[in-house]
């Protein structure tokens, strides 16, 4: 849905799953958990646009928010959630929703105001993570942050939540644009576990055991349902899929900077790669069997390897997999249709129905040229009506 028609080009996430060019076949595993894995293909880790890799993404995001603040807790400090939101209607831009909220949050941020209230509350970073859905009054675009505090109390560093809040609904309006308090929300994290599920949740995956199911937000539908709609032929969906697409790739989420991680005594994380994708040579688990690069992808190209994905599951022997795929990726050529009537012209119809008619001109005709060849006349001459009969009658 996301490839140019002109150029047949896409973005990375059109490639995703297929063999990599290095990949010399694809590998089907198992793992312990039971899933199956597979090898040699590439993925474009794009935590917005792909069903397969988004819950992996959400994942990776959610570790990496759990390891900052359980790092936060370890030394005395308090993790604070922040909602912003901006007032929205039916036919707004998502990229123009986008960009109020981001330059708002951005500027609320920084300047000598924000200064003094890191040094009050002893703010050490925000961790920032967008999230997007849409329903009867269009794009809802808004910003979880988790502001990471080495503050004495949970009031103080609650009163820095507030004060973000307060800033940014003044710079929303600055750009043209109205933020309510009610739509805002501020909340100390209870735990590690709820500060990563508060910001991971911006990606609006259920992560729950291997399902990849989409959840649905009470605030309107989530990207990929978006998607699967527009996969079933919905023209709107297909162009709000299309709107999406091209705002929010490549935007990043739960940034840990290098100055963050220094303070908190981790590894910095950024989603810089992302969208760009890489080749997955190996996958964890046994081995169950492998495949031609070129029988995977005709699997891909035809929506069937989740199909192959289900066999595996289902324990059916490889021997018997291996040759499904086989088949339905290369199916045998189809017969050549036979070749078509040729459909006489109707001068041709008239010359062969009087020539099977034999029509007495015809008959006389020919009589008279094999009379001229056998006499070797070369110019007219006469003949009476019992020559002309007999001739006739020869012939």
């Amino acid at each position: 849905m996301l490839r140019d028609p002109e150029t047949g080009k896409g973005p990375a996430v059109c490639g995703c799953g297929r063999s990599g060019h290095e990949a010399e076949a694809v590998t089907i595993t198992r793992r312990e958990s039971g899933a199956v894995g597979v090898g040699g293909v590439f993925r474009c880790d794009s935590a917005w646009l792909c069903p397969s890799c988004a819950p992996r993404q959400t994942l990776d995001r959610q570790g990496r928010v759990k390891e900052a603040v359980s790092a936060l807790y370890g030394q005395d400090g308090t993790a604070v959630m922040v909602t912003l939101t901006v007032q929205h209607r039916a036919g707004d831009r998502l990229a123009d929703l986008k960009r109020i909220v981001q330059t708002a949050g951005r500027k609320a941020r920084q300047g000598a105001p924000w200064a003094r209230m890191q040094k009050r509350a002893g703010v050490i970073g925000v961790l920032v993570a967008p999230e997007v859905t849409h329903g009867r009054h269009g794009w809802h675009f808004h910003l979880h942050l988790l502001v990471l505090c080495l503050a004495q109390s949970n009031s103080t560093a609650a009163e820095a939540g507030e004060f973000l809040i307060q800033r940014y609904m003044q710079y929303v309006e600055a750009e043209g644009a109205t933020a309510q308090r009610l739509g805002q929300d501020v909340q100390v994290a209870t735990s590690p576990e709820n500060a990563a599920d508060y910001v991971a949740k911006g990606l609006a995956w259920e992560l729950a055991g291997r399902s990849g199911k989409v959840s649905r937000s009470a605030k309107g539908r989530a990207p990929f349902e978006i998607a699967a709609s527009a996969m079933t032929g919905q023209p709107r969906d297909y162009a709000l899929w299309r709107e999406y697409a091209e705002t929010m790739a490549g935007t990043r989420s739960c940034v840990i900077t290098a100055a963050m991680a220094e303070r908190l005594g981790i590894e910095p994380a950024d989603d810089s790669a992302q969208d760009e994708g890489e080749q997955e040579l190996a996958a964890d688990g046994v081995e169950v069997g492998i495949l031609s690069p070129g029988t995977w992808n005709g699997l891909m190209r035809l929506g069937q390897a989740a199909a192959l994905i289900r066999k595996v599951e289902t324990d059916q022997p490889w021997p018997e997999v291996a040759a499904w795929a086989r088949r339905t990726a290369n199916p045998p050529e189809p017969a050549p249709p036979p070749p078509q009537p040729v459909r006489p012209s109707e001068r041709d119809i008239r010359e062969t129905a009087a020539f099977q008619r034999g029509s007495t001109a015809a008959r006389l005709g020919r009589a008279v040229d094999v009379l001229r060849r056998s006499t070797g006349a070369r110019r007219s001459f006469e003949l009476d009506s019992s020559v002309v009969t007999a001739l006739i009658k020869a012939r």
